[in-house]
């Protein structure tokens, strides 16, 4: 007798007991988990848009999205081929990908990392929607605590306030902005960051490189 099962799928039911096309596709599935490790996984909705999961993805990348918890810059986690979801594509401005310096944790949860600035602003925070985002630490606000400011055309550095949580530069409280040098001391929540910059006098990346 020939049947359709709970996700929509036909068969006969004097050859499978069950849908084998579920059974294959759990099978599959569990393939998938055995292979990727102890990662979270989401559930995927089926329709013409999926909005349970929202995937962000740079020009150029194919084959099936990858759907799971994210990471700096990288996604991970259960793969859905030919599920359906709302994929979010991006790209930065011409030339605004060019590194123009770091921060240096030197002190704090976060002691020994590095974190690259780029041009124009780059605020600082726990989100991941932050341009640097500081995980560790909890007395960093997660949006916009401050910013640290790459002017190209000057070649400068800056550090501004962000949200109104309390920022220091060597030691002083920060108030408004003040222009940043090499090795000058930051201090954001419970960590203290060095300043290096990249980009500095004598040093900088030409107008062919950043078109």
């Amino acid at each position: 007798m020939i049947v359709k099962c709970a996700n929509g799928h036909f068969y006969d039911t004097n050859k499978s007991k069950e849908c084998p096309y579920c059974i294959k596709k759990e099978r599959e599935r569990s393939e998938r988990i055995s292979e990727l490790g102890n990662l979270p996984s989401f559930d995927v909705s089926f329709g013409p848009v999926n909005e349970g999961v929202t995937v962000a993805m740079t020009p150029g990348e194919t084959g099936e999205v990858e759907i799971g918890c994210y990471g700096q810059n990288h996604l991970q986690g259960m793969r859905a081929p030919g599920d359906s979801v709302t994929v979010g594509i991006y790209s930065k401005s011409a030339g605004t990908s060019y590194i123009t310096g770091w921060l240096v944790c030197v002190d704090g949860p976060e002691k020994g990392r590095d974190y690259r600035i780029y041009h124009g602003k780059n605020w600082v925070g726990k989100s991941p929607d932050m341009d640097i985002t500081i995980h560790g630490d909890q007395m960093i606000q997660s949006e916009k605590h401050c910013a640290i400011v790459y002017d190209g055309k000057g070649n400068k550095f800056y550090l501004t306030e962000g949200n109104g949580s309390l920022t220091y530069l060597n030691g002083s409280l920060l108030n408004g902005s003040a222009e940043l040098k090499l090795g000058d001391e930051i201090t954001i929540g419970n960590c203290k960051f060095e300043f290096v910059p990249f980009c500095r006098e004598g040093h900088v990346w030409n107008a062919e490189e950043k078109a």
